[in-house]
């Protein structure tokens, strides 16, 4: 499992961040560009796909090698593999574990935030509902490791629904290693994401989401180059929405929403995407909270810390002005008085 480094030319030269994932700093410093941070891919296959990417000139690839030997099954939902992960920090919305469940048919992930770790069969649920709705197929195996959330209550609704519940011997995690090490590429992806962006851990269900969304439509290995997103559901995947996590980005604001003197769109941050809302999830800057849109200008070459540099000199200026105003009151009520007259002799005289 020891990653390949592959290395990619490119003459045209537009954004130097990837949209695909976490960019990393080379520590050596032979090659002034980013690492990028992906899931499991065939080169020759990758080589053709960043075709239609502006990405910067010289780029690294890491890639996790999977076994060539690994045997699928033959149709959807035949085997589904779950793992609950622990974080340490807190989402915005007090989640401090996320579930997983991996089809091992397509490789298709969906990953679920949790407050607590209890609520996996109510999630299990609406995955069940959803996933047999999606592919027309029955649920037949569910694979997990040995712990107290897929025991009891678990149990009983797997026996219900006829599904065959498969738990590993204890200290044996190898038996369900696909999804261990899925949820453990996550967590180094966000890592990665949330130090490069300088967001607070409190980002982390965000950017797992975002990391969710990519891997579904990254070329996978055991799948010989193909995305689990198309054999999901047998469509084409489209790449013309992603956009560079973190970015700065300036969401519209609807008419009923402002008045006339208000201004018409406010400064976010570009947080990621979701397969159940249409449009990109941004952090508001100015209220503080996450919002959706699909009306946005991104600016992919700016973060956070080029709107706080902007801000800074903004208010850098009132203040300048304002002590200005406040020395020399005379001054300025002789420039309002001046500019009052220039008014009046430029005003344009009626015709009769």
């Amino acid at each position: 499992n020891s990653p390949t480094m592959y290395i990619l030319e490119r003459a045209r030269v537009k954004n130097r961040f990837p949209r695909f994932g976490a960019p990393i700093p080379l520590m050596d410093g032979f090659l002034h560009d980013t690492v990028f941070y992906t899931h499991s891919v065939s080169p020759a296959y990758f080589v053709s796909l960043v075709q239609s990417f502006s990405l910067n000139l010289c780029l690294v690839f890491c890639f996790r090698i999977a076994s060539a030997h690994y045997i699928l099954q033959e149709c959807a939902l035949e085997l589904v593999q779950t793992y609950v992960s622990y974080v340490d920090a807190q989402s915005h919305y007090g989640g401090q574990y996320f579930v997983t469940f991996i089809d091992d048919f397509s490789r298709k992930l969906w990953a679920f935030v949790l407050k607590t770790n209890d609520r996996v069969l109510s999630i299990f649920k609406e995955f069940h509902a959803r996933a047999k709705k999606e592919s027309g197929q029955k649920l037949k195996v569910v694979r997990t490791y040995n712990s107290d959330e897929y025991i009891g209550q678990f149990q009983l609704y797997c026996k219900n629904q006829g599904i065959k519940l498969e738990s590993t011997v204890l200290k044996t995690l190898e038996l369900n290693g696909l999804v261990e090490r899925m949820n453990q590429t996550i967590m180094e992806t966000v890592r990665s994401m949330l130090s490069h962006a300088r967001l607070l851990k409190s980002y982390w269900a965000k950017a797992m989401l975002t990391i969710v969304y990519l891997i579904n439509r990254s070329p996978s290995m055991p799948l010989k180059g193909d995305v689990p997103q198309r054999v999901w559901t047998g469509r084409n995947v489209s790449y013309q929405q992603l956009r560079v996590f973190r970015c700065l980005a300036y969401m519209h604001v609807a008419k009923d929403l402002r008045s006339k003197l208000d201004r018409k769109s406010k400064p976010c941050i570009f947080l990621g995407y979701s397969e159940d809302e249409f449009g990109y999830m941004l952090w508001d800057l100015l209220d503080k909270k996450v919002v959706w849109s699909r009306d946005i200008v991104f600016m992919e070459d700016k973060t956070i810390e080029d709107w706080k540099q902007i801000k800074t000199v903004s208010s850098s200026q009132s203040a300048a002005v304002m002590e200005s105003t406040l020395a020399n009151p005379s001054t300025t009520q002789l420039t309002d008085k001046q500019q009052l007259t220039d008014e009046i002799k430029y005003e344009p005289t009626s015709t009769q």
